[in-house]
C-alpha cells in the first residue's frame, strides 16, 4: 500500500512538472526544425591506436584508416621505413590529415606507406620536411602545394612517390630544396 501511495505521488508530480511552461534563455535565436537545412553525418573514427610523435604534437590512428597529426611545433624524426606508426600498424593508415600548429615532419616519418589516398595537404604552419619522410609513398592525388612559410625540403623528402596528378606548386623564394627531394615522382 505504502508503495503504491508513493508511486501515486511521484506519477502526479511528474505530471505536474509537464504543465509548467519552459524558458528558454539565450544569446542567438532558436532554429526551427524547417530552417536546418541537412543534417551532418559524421562517420564512425573509433581510434585504434594512438601515440606520440613530437614533444607536443600526438596522432591517432583511426578504424577508418585515417592517421591524424595535432598538436604544436617538429615532428620527432624516425629511422627506416615504418616511420610515426611503426611496423605493425603502418600499412593501416589510408588517410593522412596534419594539423596545424606542425611545424616540421620529422626524417623518414611517412616513408613507404602504400596505402595512402587523397590529396595531401601541408599545412600553413609547416616550415620543414625532414629527409626521406615521404619517400616511396603512393595513392596521393591531386595537386602539391608547399606552403609559403617552407624554409626546407629535406633530401629525398618525396622521392618516388607515386599518384600526384596535379600541379607542384612552390612558392618563389620560400624553400631550400634539397638533393632528388622529388626524384623518380610519377
Amino acid at each position: 500500500m505504502r508503495k503504491t501511495k508513493l508511486l501515486a505521488e511521484l506519477l502526479a508530480g511528474l505530471m505536474l512538472l509537464q504543465s509548467l511552461p519552459v524558458y528558454m534563455y539565450a544569446d542567438e535565436p532558436v532554429i526551427e526544425p524547417e530552417e536546418v537545412a541537412e543534417e551532418v553525418v559524421v562517420p564512425d573514427r573509433t581510434v585504434i591506436a594512438s601515440g606520440e610523435c613530437g614533444d607536443n604534437i600526438t596522432w591517432t590512428l583511426s578504424s577508418d584508416g585515417l592517421l591524424e597529426l595535432t598538436g604544436t611545433g617538429d615532428m620527432w624524426g624516425y629511422k627506416g621505413t615504418s616511420g610515426v606508426l611503426g611496423d605493425k600498424l603502418f600499412n593501416q593508415a589510408t588517410g593522412l590529415k596534419i594539423g596545424e600548429g606542425i611545424t616540421s615532419i620529422g626524417a623518414w616519418a611517412f616513408a613507404g606507406y602504400s596505402n595512402l589516398s587523397g590529396e595531401l595537404v601541408l599545412p600553413d604552419s609547416l616550415g620543414s620536411i625532414g629527409t626521406g619522410a615521404f619517400q616511396n609513398c603512393s595513392g596521393f592525388t591531386g595537386s602539391l602545394t608547399i606552403p609559403a612559410g617552407m624554409k626546407n625540403i629535406g633530401k629525398q623528402a618525396f622521392e618516388g612517390c607515386s599518384g600526384f596528378d596535379g600541379v607542384l606548386t612552390i612558392h618563389a623564394g620560400s624553400a631550400f630544396i634539397s638533393a632528388y627531394a622529388f626524384a623518380d615522382c610519377s
